[in-house]
């Protein structure tokens, strides 16, 4: 069976590259089945995307934006087609190296922060760690997340 359709996604593959899928219909288009070097050179940027998504998903890199993860997806996809490298460990190394500069140098600040005892990080009117935040005109309020009733509910008044 040839799938015609384009709707191709991406499943994480550790290790044996056979993760095509047509959304549509299951499926893997190749051999065997899930490896499609064609699929690979076009559908980098969807590749990608699940790539990325599942390390944020996963807590291990944090991407706070759409804006964010289209400039990673796009510079990443690029750096595959020059490359000509499209295997998974390649795709988690470039987001990698994308993102470790800003990455290391935020962690790097609070890191020295907290060992010359001038950490920075907002904390709750009872001394932990802020978890919640609350933006207003000209105001900000940080709390624990024991203390996150205090804000109340933004929608009612």
């Amino acid at each position: 069976m040839t799938c015609q359709h384009l709707n191709m996604t991406w499943n994480l593959a550790p290790a044996t590259e056979t993760g095509w899928e047509c959304a549509w219909c299951s499926h893997k288009p190749g051999e065997p089945p899930g490896f499609d070097p064609t699929a690979d050179r076009q559908h980098t940027r969807r590749k990608v995307e699940t790539v990325l998504m599942s390390l944020h998903d996963s807590e291990v890199v944090y991407v706070s934006n759409g804006e964010q993860g289209d400039w990673i997806v796009t510079h990443v996809a690029k750096r595959c087609a020059e490359l000509d490298a499209y295997d998974q460990l390649t795709v988690v190394r470039l987001i990698c190296e994308t993102m470790s500069d800003t990455h290391a140098d935020y962690w790097r600040k609070i890191a020295n922060g907290v060992l010359t005892g001038n950490d920075t990080r907002d904390r709750c009117h009872c001394g932990a760690l802020a978890t919640c935040w609350e933006v207003g005109y000209r105001s900000k309020t940080a709390t624990c997340t024991a203390h996150a009733h205090l804000f109340g509910d933004p929608d009612e008044g």
